[in-house]
């Protein structure tokens, strides 16, 4: 019956027809084809699959964003205002903490070196006199409130001179020579962790001020994945390994649950999970999205059934179908199959009626075949 029905549906293409530069629709005298251009299996918006008579995978998927994580993203800038001097690094460049990006001139800073040599001087001077005041008190020829007096004046020198060298430091200036003409009003911009440079606003001569980075610094080998469970689902516990599964190239990392967000977003309707990598993984890239995979209790099947990827099945207006391939070659031809499908088991759909072992179909791009076999429907 359902395949009665949804050949009624693809009764309605009529002839053959272009519908974009990389994919038309064709109808065939007793089923619906949907053609699409070859590139498209090549980038990946398309990828295969195969029937397949098997133990289904026990094991759920979620989508997950990657990010960087608390100390794998950093910004560099100055904390005096100033203008560039020279810049050393650009996009893309591999940098080590503490590691010189730009320089910049910054006349505050030539004032803080300054009143770091008064404050030497003060110290200088604040030690001599207790020295002093020390031999007078062996001789008993000064009085105990006068070394008191020399010897707090020398402390709160000594705090003087910490403070102002503290201050350049933060700067990010040297501390300057006991000649005033050595004095420098250059300082560097510094990178706060190991890591690549990804942006730069900085532009040669240009002014910079204390509120703005000028560098953005991110840590490959420090990113996170959020991982976001539809409302509804079961939520894998903190601590619970995962498996972060690139959505184009091949490989897997093994990852932990670290934390919880514990709400519900109102435009995703998903619970938030943050996963970290055990190690460092190659495919991993701040801003893209991956697959965390939960292994899930083992299914109640003792023996192989037909089974396709689960993300192979879509739904035409409440008919399970999977596009399966029936010419390869420079364009793709594929055949709109409705299925009956038992209750799902993970990863895999199990195909009860409606396929065969071992034919192709297609696994990711469904939503695209669906798309240009709704247009043919319309004409």
């Amino acid at each position: 019956m359902l395949t009665m029905l949804l050949v009624g549906i693809f009764s309605a293409c009529g002839s053959k027809r272009e519908v974009a530069p990389t994919a038309h629709v064709a109808s065939a005298s007793s089923s619906t084809l949907v053609t699409v251009a070859a590139p498209l299996l090549a980038s990946g918006r398309i990828t295969l699959g195969k029937v397949e008579k098997r133990l289904p995978r026990a094991e759920r998927r979620f989508p997950g964003e990657v990010v960087a994580g608390e100390a794998g993203r950093a910004e560099a800038g100055v904390l005096v205002a100033g203008r560039i001097a020279s810049i050393e690094v650009g996009v893309g460049a591999v940098v080590k903490k503490g590691q010189a990006l730009a320089w910049v001139d910054a006349p505050e800073v030539g004032k803080a070196a300054a009143e770091l040599l008064r404050a030497r001087a003060r110290a200088v001077v604040a030690g001599k006199k207790l020295a002093r005041q020390l031999a007078l008190e062996k001789e008993g020829a000064t009085s105990g409130n006068a070394v008191d007096e020399a010897r707090a004046d020398a402390l709160v020198a000594d705090a003087d001179l910490a403070a102002a060298r503290t201050l350049l430091f933060q700067l990010g200036a040297g501390e300057p020579g006991s000649e005033p003409s050595a004095l420098g009003i250059r300082v560097a911009v510094r990178a706060p962790i190991d890591g690549v440079v990804v942006r730069r606003t900085a532009v040669l001569g240009g002014a910079v001020a204390p509120e703005h980075a000028l560098f953005e610094i991110s840590a490959k080998e420090r990113l996170a994945v959020l991982a976001y469970v539809p409302e509804g689902a079961e939520v894998p516990t903190i601590g619970s390994v995962a498996r972060l599964v690139p959505r184009v190239t091949a490989g897997s990392c093994e990852a932990t649950v670290t934390a919880d967000l514990g709400l519900i977003e109102g435009a995703r309707r998903a619970r938030t999970l943050r996963i970290e990598p055990k190690a460092a993984c190659g495919f991993l890239v701040t801003g893209g999205w991956v697959e965390v995979g939960f292994a899930t209790a083992a299914p109640a099947v003792t023996s192989a059934v037909l089974v396709v990827p689960a993300e192979a099945v879509i739904d035409l207006r409440g008919v399970p179908v999977v596009f399966v391939l029936v010419e390869e070659g420079d364009k793709l031809v594929f055949r709109p199959k409705s299925v009956r499908l038992a209750p799902g088991l993970g990863l895999d759909a199990v195909i009860e009626d409606g396929l065969s072992e071992g034919e192709r179909v297609a696994v990711r791009g469904t939503l695209l075949l669906k798309g240009e076999l709704l247009r043919g429907e319309l004409e």
